[in-house]
């Protein structure tokens, strides 16, 4: 960004930096898993077990274009019962985010990049990524 804003002559002000968002996934769950801090290790299992103990937990992968609209409305409808809704920041509460989800997904799935991953309790939408 330096370079582009000094070669057209422009002033630059860097206010804050991150982290980009995105991880390098080794091709193995366990791989990634043992790479993981002991404690955080520990908090992964006993929550499982704790959402295990309150019903039937089961995952599912949404992939095809087919399944986009059942994917992106089981996301809404977490959004919705999430603390989301209260703050203000759900998906749901915007025209504007729910049309840009809904292309990203359609794109991703017809160029077959689409991983729409959920959590269910008891057949109950849980979580997403």
């Amino acid at each position: 960004i330096e370079s582009a804003a000094a070669r057209l002559s422009c002033k630059l002000r860097v206010t804050s930096t991150s982290r980009t968002p995105y991880i390098d996934l080794p091709e193995r769950w366990e791989t990634l898993f043992e790479g993981l801090a002991k404690k955080f290790r520990w908090t992964l299992r006993s929550s499982r077990k704790r959402m295990e103990g309150a019903g039937r937990l089961t995952h599912r992968v949404f992939t095809a274009a087919s399944e986009v609209d059942q994917f992106l409305n089981t996301v809404f409808a977490i959004e919705r019962e999430s603390w989301k809704e209260q703050s203000g920041t759900s998906i749901t509460l915007s025209e504007i985010q729910q049309t840009f989800y809904r292309g990203f997904a359609e794109g991703a799935a017809h160029r077959g990049w689409l991983r729409g991953h959920v959590l269910l309790l008891d057949d109950a939408p849980a979580a997403y990524i």
